[in-house]
């Protein structure tokens, strides 16, 4: 619960001196139970994450932390799991609570003239598990936010989602504090996230897979231009670091997928999928210009509830129907609507042709049976590209 500062320009000395303003720094964080540090950030002010309250800092204007200046003030008693270290996000630091089950946020709130620790995953507690690193890719357009993710860990004593409680997952959190949005979502594959690391905007993870019997880790970067996971790609004319796109049926370079069931994308059409046998599989029809193999993954989204807000009450407990469903869509090549799968393909067909990106509205009607929750469900049945911009959807209330 000791926090040195060295002299300055002079690291490796920690002598006090006669506190003169460059002279190394000796503080306590004198509490009423022991506070561990487990990590440090330089935001608005220093902050200094413990494993039972988070402290900061505070500094006048601009005068530098000095050994006559320096005082450690507590804000909030949350406590920081030790292991991860905490995200700059926007105004704010984001931290996983000491037990690993809920994200919090750490920044200054103009009201109290403290800083408090807001639960960010309180709709999403159920995706934290056990968490084992964690890292914040920041927007890099208008048109998105922050997006952190948190690799989970194995925990037995967690049993609210049979999924969550698998090791090895992703819980990721799309955020954008000047609008009040967090949206959580989870990430899982064929085989485990171990670690994740962001450089600039490229997200790599370590991921551990079963090939032949054999535990092999890989380092792997999230690629928007791809569909599959762990996956090659073959070009027409390709220089390197791309493949050259085989002038046959028969592929190879495929060792690091061996013994797997692979999806394979031909010029953007699905082929049946295939697995590798001595690092190289046998395609249908060979490809002109474009093919991907890889690791296919199911998507699914799910709305809220439906809960009208009507003149004669609530309708809680009440069979509800949802009557019809349109998607709003962006380059998309597969979607389905609570299991109905939506056309994309035009008349008349040409042989061999793939299927072309839609942007628009899809409507699909009609959707039948009643339920208690009136939920739409978005699933993809093919390897493809789909960007869901929104959805709008009719919803009947029965008595």
């Amino acid at each position: 619960n000791t926090l040195w500062g060295s002299r300055v320009d002079d690291f490796f000395s920690f002598e006090i001196g006669d506190l003169l303003d460059d002279d190394a720094i000796i503080i306590s964080q004198n509490t009423d139970q022991a506070n561990a540090i487990v990590a440090m950030r330089s935001g608005r002010d220093l902050q200094i994450f413990t494993t039972g309250a988070e402290f900061f800092v505070p500094q006048a204007d601009l005068d530098p932390i000095t050994p006559n200046n320096i005082a450690v003030k507590a804000a909030t008693r949350r406590g920081a799991k030790a292991g991860i270290r905490p995200a700059a996000s926007e105004g704010g630091t984001l931290f996983i609570q000491r037990e690993g089950k809920a994200l919090r946020e750490f920044s200054f709130s103009d009201v109290a003239l403290s800083y408090v620790s807001d639960n960010i995953s309180l709709l999403a507690s159920h995706l934290i598990v056990n968490p084992l690193d964690m890292a914040l890719r920041s927007a890099v357009s208008t048109d998105e936010g922050d997006l952190l993710l948190i690799v989970n860990g194995t925990s037995t004593a967690d049993t609210r989602t049979a999924a969550a409680a698998q090791s090895g997952t992703i819980a990721a959190f799309m955020l954008d504090r000047s609008q009040s949005v967090v949206a959580p979502s989870f990430f899982e594959t064929d085989g485990e996230f171990r670690n994740v690391g962001v450089d600039v905007d490229d997200i790599y993870v370590i991921v551990k897979r079963t090939i032949s019997s054999s535990a092999k880790y890989y380092v792997e970067v999230f690629d928007d231009d791809r569909t599959t996971d762990s996956s090659l790609q073959y070009f027409s004319g390709a220089a390197a670091p791309d493949q050259s796109l085989p002038g046959s049926t028969a592929v190879s370079s495929l060792s690091h997928l061996e013994a797997k069931l692979c999806a394979v994308i031909v010029d953007d059409d699905i082929q049946n999928s295939k697995t590798v046998s001595s690092g190289a599989i046998t395609l249908d029809l060979a490809g002109s210009s474009y093919l991907e193999i890889g690791l296919d993954y199911d998507v699914e989204v799910k709305t809220q509830p439906f809960e009208p807000r009507l003149a004669s009450g609530n309708v809680q407990g009440q069979r509800r129907r949802v009557i019809e469903a349109s998607p709003i869509l962006d380059n998309t090549q597969n979607l389905s609507v609570n299991g109905h799968e939506i056309p994309f393909r035009t008349l008349p067909l040409t042989l061999g042709q793939g299927v072309q990106p839609y942007t628009g509205i899809k409507r699909v009607a009609p959707l039948l049976g009643y339920s208690r929750e009136a939920q739409v469900t978005l699933t993809m049945t093919a390897p493809l590209f789909c960007t869901v911009v929104g959805i709008e959807y009719k919803v009947s209330v029965g008595q």
